[in-house]
Formats: structure tokens, C-alpha cells, sequence
């Protein structure tokens, strides 16, 4: 999600003191990003002006000054017609390579690990009592917005999200993580529906407390399904149907995956052309937060 760079200096907005922040863009406009805390949260900001089918991937970075334990997670987005993904990334070593322009080619080793992802909606997240993911004081946060303009006319495309902080005085002491599911092997023939498959390993005991989807325009369904070993049998246990109607899933309770069962996921893509496609041109990918993880995990296929 890097060349261009600027520094701004943004107001004071309602929920307290601005940072000093690195805004990141690759096209010739540039964004308007703002950090905005206060003593129980902070809200990273994203906006642009696009022409009619303008496509642009946005950075907004800054620096974490002391450790923060984030309870819950409110994004802001504006839908599939001018919203594709937000992602949050975290990397503790900000000083050793700074971010530049936020290219289609996501180098994930600059961006460093991916905390938290959304699509389409604006769905919000809190966390178990006591469960928290922690940004350790000196890490870099940076907030990537991929904004397409799919209404037909220019549009003031925005992309927010804000980060729920337990009280200094009650830190979480339960820790969550990501557990990330992308596949980026898979190639399908040109005017058919194709399908995608890829198998992950589950790295260790713990609860999914919430599983967000991730296919692009031509996905039309999306299935995760589970067993205890490769030999074993299948067991249905998550599906979304067509791109247009990905919602992040917050468990009713938490479910619990055992260490080395493994996951299937499986995606159906229409792709009317008469070529082969692939990644990153769709996606079939799954994020999903748990429970007693102190560093992100990436199964890549």
C-alpha cells in the first residue's frame, strides 16, 4: 500500500490534539490526512477528490509515542462505489525505512504487519472484556485506503477509522491478534466461472472473535470450511456470497480452532474476459482477529 511524500500539519479537530503526520500518495492530487487522539481514542483519516473512474491507493502514517491497547475498531467508509479496502498496518522499526507512495504493489515488508483490514462495510468491532491488540509505544501505524470511483461523477472519497483505547488505568491484559488467509496462487480460464482453493494450518489454540472477506467485483462466493487433518472431512463453517455483499462477521461467541486443524478457503470468480486472470486483479482472501496472539500471522498461497 510506496514515492511521493509531503508533510502536513493538520488543525485541531474535535476529539483533541493533531499529530504531525506523513501522508503518502501516488497520483499527481494529493490526499488530505489528519491524526486526530484523545485520551480514549484515535482516528486516522483519509480523503480524495476523484474524477469519474479514478482508482488511487492512500497512505496516512504516524508514529505511536507510547504503547496503546485497542479495545474495538469503528470504520468509516463510503461503500463499494468509492471505498474498496481499508487496511491498518503496523511496524515497530519506523525509523529504518520511511513510507513513500502507496503503490498497487503493497510491499508488505515496508508497510510492515497488517493488523486490521475492511472492505465494503462499516461495521464495528469490540473486542472480548479484557482482550486487546497492542501498538507498542515507538511503532509506526500507517492507514491504507485503495479508493476507486465507481458513481459516474467526481466525488470527495473519505476513509476513516478509529482506534477504541482501554483506559490507562485498566490495561487489557488479554491479547489479540490477526490471522491473515490470502491467496495469491491461483489462475483462472478466461469466460467461465473459476475456483480458487488454498489450505491453512491453524498455528495454535484459540477463539476467532471476528472473520472479514475479502474478494474483488467478480467474486461471487466466498466459503471457509474446517478439518482436523487432511484426511479427515469437511466441515462447512463460513460463507459470503458475491463482492457486493461482504460484511465483516463479528461472532455471536467466540469460536474456537484447535492447533493444526486446518482451513479451506474457497472462492467462485467470474471472469468474462478472454484471458486468464489472477491476483492481485481478484482476491479471494479471509482476515480473521484472535485471541491469545501478540504478533500477526500470514498464510500466503
Amino acid at each position: 500500500m510506496l514515492s511521493n511524500t509531503v508533510w502536513m500539519h493538520v488543525g485541531v479537530g474535535c476529539l483533541g490534539a493533531c499529530l504531525l503526520v506523513h501522508t503518502a500518495a501516488c497520483g499527481e492530487s494529493l490526499p488530505e490526512g489528519t491524526v486526530v487522539r484523545a485520551e480514549n481514542a484515535w482516528t486516522l483519516t483519509l480523503s480524495r477528490t476523484l474524477q469519474p473512474g479514478e482508482e488511487q491507493n492512500d497512505c496516512n502514517t504516524v508514529v505511536v509515542p507510547e504503547d496503546l491497547d485497542v479495545i474495538g475498531l469503528e470504520p468509516g467508509t463510503q461503500g463499494y462505489t468509492l471505498t474498496h479496502h481499508m487496511l491498518l498496518f503496523q511496524r515497530q522499526d519506523p525509523a529504518k525505512e520511511a513510507v513513500g507512495g502507496c503503490g498497487d504493489g503493497l510491499p508488505v515488508g515496508v508497510m510492515g504487519d497488517g493488523i486490521y483490514g475492511t472492505g465494503i462495510t462499516d461495521v464495528p468491532v469490540t473486542f472480548p472484556a479484557d482482550h486487546a491488540f497492542r501498538i507498542p509505544g515507538g511503532s509506526r501505524l500507517t492507514l491504507n485506503a485503495h479508493f476507486r470511483n465507481a458513481t459516474g461523477e467526481t466525488a470527495l472519497a473519505q476513509a476513516q477509522l478509529t482506534l477504541n483505547l482501554a483506559p490507562k488505568e485498566r490495561p487489557a491484559h488479554q491479547r489479540m491478534g490477526l490471522f491473515s488467509l490470502q491467496n495469491y496462487s491461483f489462475s483462472l480460464p478466461p469466460e467461465q466461472v473459476g475456483r480458487t482453493h488454498q489450505v491453512c494450518v491453524v498455528p495454535q489454540d484459540s477463539d476467532v472473535f471476528v472473520a472479514v472477506p475479502h474478494m474483488h467485483e467478480r467474486g461471487i462466493k466466498l466459503s471457509v470450511s474446517r478439518r482436523a487433518n487432511t484426511n479427515a472431512p469437511e466441515t462447512p463453517w463460513l460463507s459470503f456470497d458475491v463482492a457486493a455483499h461482504q460484511y465483516i462477521q463479528v461472532m455471536d461467541s467466540p469460536v474456537h480452532l484447535l492447533k493444526n486443524e486446518e482451513l479451506i478457503v474457497e472462492c467462485e470468480i467470474d471472469n468474462p474476459e478472454r484471458r486468464y486472470t489472477s491476483a492481485p486483479d481478484q482476491m479471494c482472501n479471509v482476515i480473521l482477529l484472535i485471541t491469545d496472539r501478540d504478533d500477526p500471522i500470514m498464510c500466503i498461497g
